[in-house]
């Protein structure tokens, strides 16, 4: 399927509209200055996280639904989703019947970094999708890991017009 130029074309038509925000790092950073508190935030918090993370603490999100759209379209919609959005794929696992993606949850002014984990599955009438936010070291994340999740559903609602499929076939 990404052999296709069409197929790759899509993807990196998705990533050129993805906009880097404001990092949770650099809003720590840019608050140290504005306010100084004699105690960094931004060194605070890359202590505290770590240490968080390691007693299991943590912020995870999970939904999943059925796509009425053949499994190469939606994980086409995921991997549009993906790139529009600056969420770094890190890895892909392929099964039988779909394949798992990981990929990276962007810093913002939410939360720190954290995983978005996909499993696409074909299924006899349509796609099951699988998807779950995963942040270690945050106990909120203050509606994050909904909207990332929401996003990322209606994303894969938009199914392929037929003449796009028909330009690459490997997709359906």
């Amino acid at each position: 399927m990404l052999r296709a130029p069409a197929v790759r074309d899509a993807i990196q038509a998705h990533a050129r509209r993805a906009r880097q925000g404001l990092t949770g790092e650099q809003f720590l950073a840019i608050a140290d200055k504005l306010i100084p508190l004699g105690v960094s935030l931004e060194l605070v918090a890359s202590i505290v996280q770590p240490l968080y993370a390691s007693w299991g603490i943590g912020m995870s999100r999970r939904r999943a639904e059925r796509i009425a759209a053949p499994v190469g379209c939606v994980l086409l919609r995921v991997l549009c989703s993906l790139a529009a959005r600056g969420q770094k794929l890190r890895a892909v696992e392929q099964a039988a019947d779909g394949c798992h993606i990981e990929a990276s949850l962007p810093s913002d002014l939410w939360s720190m970094e954290g995983d978005l984990l996909v499993t696409v599955r074909k299924d006899a009438q349509a796609t099951e999708v699988e998807a779950a936010t995963k942040i270690n070291g945050q106990y909120f994340d203050w509606g994050k890991s909904s909207r990332c999740l929401a996003a990322l559903f209606a994303d894969l609602e938009i199914i392929l017009a037929p003449a796009e499929l028909e330009s690459h076939p490997q997709a359906a």
